[in-house]
């Protein structure tokens, strides 16, 4: 049974490590903004294990002019339960639950792989490709709320 659920940092930690970072250790599978109170670690289950997750976090992108900005890190998939609607229940989950909370705009740096998902969901392309090191191209993407 799937379910949707905002958890603590280190129930996800795992799951970065195996899909986002595999070259960093458990320990390292964090961020700065892991741990402050405005953040929201959500993941989707599979019968109590974490098999989908991401972060969403103040912080603003000059590049929107709009007050209420979240972001959108860390976001993966366990690699067997991929294309199965999974990374779409945690973004439609987000976004509810940003909205309720006057966010106006999601923005991620997403992973050329994942741009067309992230499309799929509403979210657009601004800008050009650009490279973050060790994690390879990226595109800046933001969608309205």
């Amino acid at each position: 049974m799937l379910t949707v659920e905002i958890v603590s940092t280190s129930e996800l930690q795992e799951l970065r490590q195996l899909v986002l970072w595999p070259h960093l250790t458990i320990e390292e599978c964090i961020i700065g903004p892991d741990e402050i109170d405005s953040t929201y670690q959500i993941v989707v289950k599979d019968e109590g294990n974490v098999v989908c997750c991401g972060t969403f976090l103040v912080e603003t992108k000059a590049q929107f002019n709009v007050a209420n900005q979240y972001r959108l890190r860390a976001m993966g998939t366990h690699p067997d339960y991929r294309k199965k609607g999974l990374g779409k229940l945690l973004i439609d989950f987000a976004k509810e639950q940003l909205k309720q909370n006057g966010v106006d705009l999601i923005w991620c740096d997403a992973r050329i792989v994942a741009t067309g998902f992230y499309q799929k969901q509403g979210f657009k392309i601004i800008g050009e490709q650009y490279e973050v090191p060790v994690i390879g191209p990226h595109y800046l993407m933001y969608i309205e709320l």
